[in-house]
């Protein structure tokens, strides 16, 4: 019996331990990701050193392709690793050390090879964030129980907002009087060493090593990807997650197109770019608490509530433009409410994900949500893009309004997980 309660207060503490080293590493990424966005950060560095902009709209799909590849072929290896940790450090590595290049080089590289300069950055950091994720997510599942998951999710993106917004609001004011671009660099600087710091948190998590190692073999992208896809297929919840999934990409690539908008409103007013980064951050801050809270009484109801916010979003984006309103606060709301419409979404489908999939087969699972999903997001984001083009920059919204209600709807379709029928606690 004094066995069984040694045993059972040694993975109590192990589960403490680890959702605070947990904490702390994904705090330090999400404010990396806040710093050295290839959604917004890249771009904008792109741009300031006078780079060909022709290029600057292969940013984001370099990065998301770069992830999509890095998943796909790490899954089996992360599977069978005896030590997941170690490709969580990789994950953050990799992207440190490729920012840290970035901002060591970019103002003395040639003009003309910033785009590949820029580019490869871009994949690096997508192929960090692949491999980095999927690890981080399997070790999640395995470490910590169901009803700590989400408060973990929810709270470091908060704190990572949190720490993001000050950073920003300190390098602003410390290099009020030097050069734009020395402001600039310092913000990927800070994202690099939290990347560093938060690869060598990853070595001190507990408890994931594998009794014996197995070893993986690489069969090649497409042969794993169908392998997987064969895999997984064969459950209908994971084939109806993903239709999910796909209708409210409106919710998660709506922040690159309402940046779109607001600059055809506002490029010309001094700090309105300032004033949506910061907006957008206090949207995570308040959605960590918000979000981390609901989601252990219901995963559906935060899938909704992150609909409607991203909805409301849409919504209210369209009644600016409509009223041609030229203030700069309207716009940033929202940029709040698509914040925390993302924050909700993306984060409440990987718990439901690590939730129903079964744990010797789940990186296959998050693999080939990605994958899949990753691919579709590269052309509904083009689809959308072309929109903007043709049409004007408000049709996208449109778009993204009328996907994001179908969204909502198809959520009553998902199965739910036992603990949304039993209450997560």
């Amino acid at each position: 019996m004094a066995r069984i309660n040694d045993t059972r207060r040694d993975n109590s503490d192990n589960s403490r331990y680890n959702f605070a080293v947990l904490l702390g590493q994904g705090t330090l990424v999400d404010l990396s990701s806040q710093l050295g966005s290839a959604h917004l950060v890249l771009p904008f560095l792109y741009s300031a050193l006078g780079a060909p902009l022709a290029f600057a709209g292969l940013l984001v799909p370099a990065s998301r392709i770069g992830k999509l590849f890095a998943q796909a072929s790490a899954a089996p290896f992360i599977a069978t690793a005896r030590i997941r940790t170690w490709y969580m450090a990789f994950g953050s590595l990799a992207m440190g050390v490729s920012l840290a290049a970035l901002a060591l080089f970019a103002a003395i590289i040639d003009v003309h090879a910033l785009p590949a300069v820029f580019l490869l950055v871009a994949s690096v950091i997508g192929i960090g964030q692949g491999v980095g994720s999927l690890a981080f997510q399997d070790v999640l599942g395995r470490t910590l129980p169901p009803h700590r998951r989400g408060s973990l999710l929810f709270t470091q993106t908060a704190l990572g907002a949190a720490f993001a917004i000050a950073a920003a609001w300190g390098t602003a004011r410390i290099f009020e009087d030097a050069e734009s671009l020395s402001s600039h660099m310092t913000l990927i600087w800070i994202s690099a060493a939290a990347l560093a710091l938060a690869s060598a948190c990853s070595a001190l998590v507990r408890g994931v090593a594998a009794k014996r190692e197995v070893k993986a073999e690489a069969s090649g992208f497409i042969s794993d990807l169908r392998r997987n896809v064969a895999l997984t297929g064969r459950f209908p919840w994971f084939r109806r997650f993903l239709v999910a999934r796909f209708l409210f990409l409106s919710v998660e690539l709506a922040m690159m197109f309402y940046s779109i908008h607001a600059a055809s409103l506002h490029s010309e007013k001094a700090g309105s770019l300032s004033a949506f980064v910061i907006a957008s951050s206090l949207g995570f801050v308040v959605g960590g608490p918000l979000w981390g809270w609901l989601i252990n009484k219901s995963l559906r109801l935060v899938f909704v509530l992150g609909g409607i916010a991203g909805a409301g979003a849409a919504i209210l984006a369209l009644c600016i433009a409509y009223l041609n309103l030229q203030s700069v606060p309207p716009y940033a709301l929202v940029f709040v409410l698509a914040a925390l419409g993302y924050q909700a979404v993306s984060q409440c489908r990987k718990v439901y994900l690590v939730d129903m999939a079964p744990e010797d087969q789940r990186p296959y699972f998050l693999s080939v949500s990605d994958t899949l999903i990753g691919s579709l997001a590269i052309g509904v984001g083009a689809l959308f893009g072309l929109l903007a083009h043709i049409q004007g920059v408000t049709w996208p919204v449109v778009g993204i309004l009328a996907m994001t209600v179908l969204a909502v709807l198809y959520v009553f379709a998902l199965p739910s997980t036992e603990t949304d029928t039993c209450g997560r606690s």
